[in-house]
């Protein structure tokens, strides 16, 4: 682990009636670059992605890349540790 990470946090602001239970996947769909999913399966991240065009990220070890391309057909990218 990094023993120094230097982090601050930023103030999302939106002009939107979103209630609260879905903002996170409101941010999701309003990323600037990509979209990094984490867990092995996040239905908000995949939508995120599918709805905005943005790419979305993944570990290898997380996904059947086989099967992840032929469902969603996202543009993806895995990441390799």
């Amino acid at each position: 682990m990094i023993p120094n990470i230097n982090k601050s946090f930023v103030r999302l602001n939106y002009s939107y009636n979103v209630p609260k239970e879905w903002l996170d996947f409101f941010y999701l769909t309003q990323t600037k670059k990509n979209i990094l999913m984490c867990c092995k399966y996040s239905t908000f991240s995949l939508s995120a992605s599918k709805l905005s065009g943005k790419k979305i990220l993944f570990f290898k070890e997380s996904r059947n890349d086989e099967e992840f391309s032929r469902r969603w057909e996202l543009n993806y990218e895995i990441l390799d540790n």
